[in-house]
């Protein structure tokens, strides 16, 4: 029998066993080769899913497997490692952030709070080298879609230089561009990856920042991390438990500078001085957050509106009230990434309360957003700030590894 008239079902078994480079040759040896990889999905399918998560359910019947898994190799291998981001805008850009996003919409998160499930993170962020993704927020006019991945892959993020700082603390300390949901109704993507990389700066293992002292005491499952299961889940359960980090803005910052400042004024508040290219000292509590949601009897999955209830603790114990939270729609140009949610709630003290309203990421594994004194409608230095979540393991505290952590 002539090689050429091997049966078909034969032809894909062996195109299924070969290398990339193999199956090139191969396929190119003879036309009925050709036809038998080419024109066979399922040749295709059998080895995407060796290397890459199953895709969505909801997108499986119109899935191209042989362009995928082609588009993939080709970009992941030849093009992503040597690629510098910049705006996202460009052709080649584009071409590899909806191969991104095709990869991130399959991805399958943490097993449990450790143990990755599935393949499509490897390629994207644990392989060697990383992708490097540019800070979006940095540039005019960036591609949404660059922001949306960057926002998902916070987990995975390198600190931030300490030249982007002062522009990143621009950002984060704006009333005016400080709010993490636009006028509009979608997740303001430019404040959201400023708050984002801000925190990653003082709670990265690696940063040497002092902002927050209790972040030497987080075992690494206890750091920010990926969803679990899949992304594009619903619906997904809302995690119960929850650490977090806020910072203060810094006094007279929001102010308007006065003519009439004395160079008393400048030692006291260089911040206000020096302009947006100087770094402002960042400054907390100290304490991480620690805390414990409970939801109404409908709630568990953020398809609707749920109301939540909760109790904490960070300098001192506090309780949540009022907790809601609320469909956001996705920013445009990303409307393939669903999940956006309003969150809202009011963290009550004995003696004071503060607002706190901000956005959780798609994956329901990190909150972005802003605090305020309940009696104020705007931001106010000393009393407003940033904050962020994230999802911690069920059943665990920060209260009983340090003596701080003291209920009063």
């Amino acid at each position: 029998m002539s090689i050429s008239n091997f049966p078909v079902e034969l032809l894909k078994l062996i195109a299924i066993e070969l290398s990339d480079t193999d199956l090139c040759s191969f396929s190119l040896a003879y036309r009925t080769f050709h036809d038998a990889v080419e024109g066979d999905q399922m040749v295709w399918r059998t080895r995407l899913l060796r290397v890459y998560d199953a895709p969505m359910k909801k997108r499986k019947n119109a899935y191209d497997w042989r362009r995928t898994y082609q588009a993939r190799k080709r970009l992941l291998n030849q093009e992503l490692r040597q690629m510098e981001f910049e705006t996202g805008n460009s052709k080649k850009e584009q071409e590899v952030l909806e191969v991104l996003q095709d990869l991130l919409l399959d991805a399958r998160g943490y097993l449990d709070s450790q143990t990755i499930m599935g393949h499509n993170f490897h390629h994207v962020y644990f392989a060697s080298p990383p992708p490097s993704i540019s800070l979006a927020y940095l540039h005019d006019s960036p591609n949404p879609l660059l922001q949306v991945i960057n926002l998902l892959l916070t987990p995975a993020s390198n600190r931030p230089n300490e030249k982007d700082i002062p522009r990143l603390q621009g950002i984060v300390y704006n009333p005016q561009s400080g709010h993490s949901i636009t006028a509009d109704g979608f997740p303001n993507l430019h404040v959201l990856e400023a708050l984002a990389q801000f925190f990653t700066h003082h709670i990265h293992p690696s940063s040497d920042s002092l902002v927050f002292h209790q972040k030497t005491l987080l075992d690494p499952s206890e750091l920010p991390s990926f969803w679990k299961g899949n992304l594009g889940d619903e619906p997904r359960n809302i995690p119960t438990k929850w650490f977090g980090a806020y910072s203060i803005y810094p006094f007279l910052l929001l102010s308007s500078p006065r003519e009439d400042h004395t160079d008393t004024d400048t030692k006291a508040y260089p911040m206000l001085l020096r302009g947006s290219q100087d770094l402002v000292f960042d400054r907390s509590d100290d304490h991480l957050v620690d805390m414990t949601l409970s939801f109404s009897s409908s709630s568990g999955h953020c398809c609707s509106e749920h109301n939540f209830t909760g109790i904490g603790i960070d300098f001192s114990a506090f309780s949540v009230q009022s907790g809601k939270i609320t469909p956001l729609p996705s920013p445009p140009g990303t409307d393939m990434i669903t999940g956006w949610n309003k969150v809202q709630f009011v963290k009550n003290y004995r003696s004071h309360r503060w607002v706190y309203e901000g956005v959780m990421l798609p994956g329901n594994n990190i909150i972005l957003g802003h605090w305020r004194h309940c009696l104020d409608e705007v931001f106010v230095s000393g009393l407003s700030g940033p904050f962020v979540f994230w999802a911690a393991p069920e059943g665990s505290s920060l209260e009983s590894r340090d003596n701080r952590l003291v209920r009063g």
